[in-house]
């Protein structure tokens, strides 16, 4: 069977950043969600230092990129365009 993810964003879960579109993705640990800014903190993994970081620069572990709206994140196979 295979893994399952939420589709929905929580503290504690394990995320990839993209400082930049064109860099790698570093694993990061949520650790504040704020939905009505549409931000959220992350915490990587193997760094001493905390993020803020765009919903378009999150995607979960399953490569399903984060998305914003209504004051709602969630997760969807498709990038976030702007």
């Amino acid at each position: 069977m295979a893994r399952q993810f939420p589709p929905e964003l929580h503290l504690g879960q394990k995320v990839v950043v993209h400082p930049s579109p064109g860099s790698y993705g570093i694993e990061a640990l949520v650790t504040a969600i704020d939905a009505i800014k549409g931000i959220v903190q992350v915490s990587p993994i193997g760094y001493k230092a905390r993020w803020i970081a765009r919903p378009r620069a999150i995607a979960n572990m399953a490569g399903m990129y984060l998305h914003h709206e209504n004051e709602r994140f969630f997760f969807d196979p498709k990038p976030f365009l702007a």
